[in-house]
C-alpha cells in the first residue's frame, strides 16, 4: 500500500472517530425534551434509605430509575427514555405531567458541585447498562451506583441485600469501563427541580454517533481488504 493511501486512510479513520467523540457536545445546548408522562418501574418493590449529611438528605426512595415519555423540541415523535436520577434532592412525580427538560452535557451534580470526567464517564457506563438490562435488581444497583459515584459521602442501605450486591458489582464495572464523558446526556428540568442522565442523547446527536461508528467500521473493513490483497 502506498504511503499516500495509508495517510488518507488514517485521515478517514480520524474523521470518523471525531464524529463519534465530538457528537455528544454539538447538539446538546439547543434541545428540549417535553415530558407528558413519567413512571417508575412497576416491578420494583425495594426501598433504600439514603443519608448524606453534607447536603442534608435523609429519605427513603425507590432506586428503580424512571421512564419519561414525551417528545424532543421540533419533533412529533413520541419516545420513552429510560433515565437514572442523578440528584438526591429532586421531587419525583409520576403520572400525567407537563414538564420540560433541557438537554446538555453533565458538568455538575444537582447541588452544583463540579463532577470530574472520571465520575461522569462512570455514570455514563451505568446509564448504558441500565438501559440494556431487564433485571430489576441490576437496574436498582445501577441507580444506587450513580448516587454513590456522584455523592462520595452518601450512605445507601437497601431493603434487599441482592441490590447491595448489584450496587457493588456496578461500581466495579463502571470503574473498569467508563465511557467518553462528552457523550453522557443530562436532562435538567426547566424549573430546576430535578435532573436525570440517560444512555440516549437527542436524535441529531444519536444520528451523528451512528454515522461515526459506521465510518469507523467501513474504514476498518477497507483496511482489512487491502491487507489481504497485499498478503
Amino acid at each position: 500500500m502506498s504511503s499516500r493511501v495509508v495517510q488518507m486512510s488514517k485521515l478517514f479513520s480520524g474523521a470518523a472517530l471525531c464524529a463519534v467523540l465530538c457528537a455528544g457536545t454539538s447538539a446538546f445546548a439547543t434541545q428540549t425534551f417535553n415530558v407528558t408522562y413519567a413512571t417508575e418501574d412497576p416491578s420494583s418493590s425495594d426501598t433504600v434509605q439514603i443519608t448524606d449529611s453534607a447536603i442534608g438528605v435523609n429519605l427513603n426512595a425507590h432506586p428503580a430509575g424512571q421512564y419519561l415519555t414525551g417528545s424532543f423540541s421540533g419533533s412529533s415523535a413520541v419516545v420513552t427514555l429510560q433515565v437514572l436520577c442523578d440528584d438526591l434532592l429532586h421531587r419525583s412525580v409520576e403520572g400525567d405531567q407537563s414538564e420540560s427538560y433541557t438537554l446538555g452535557p453533565v458538568t455538575t451534580d444537582f447541588a452544583g458541585n463540579t463532577l470530574s470526567s472520571t465520575q461522569i464517564g462512570e455514570m455514563g457506563y451505568l446509564a448504558l447498562n441500565f438501559e440494556s438490562t431487564t433485571d430489576i435488581v441490576q437496574k436498582e444497583g445501577d441507580q444506587e451506583a450513580v448516587w454513590a459515584i456522584e455523592y462520595p459521602g452518601v450512605s445507601l442501605v437497601n431493603s434487599n441485600p441482592a441490590v447491595t450486591t448489584a450496587l457493588n458489582s456496578a461500581l466495579v464495572q463502571a470503574e473498569e469501563h467508563p465511557i467518553n464523558p462528552a457523550l453522557v446526556p443530562q436532562y435538567t428540568s426547566t424549573d430546576s427541580h430535578q435532573s436525570y442522565i440517560s444512555a440516549a442523547p437527542e436524535p441529531a446527536t444519536w444520528a451523528m454517533m451512528l454515522l461515526g461508528v459506521g465510518l469507523i467500521g467501513g474504514t476498518l473493513r477497507l483496511n482489512r481488504r487491502r491487507g489481504l490483497a497485499h498478503a
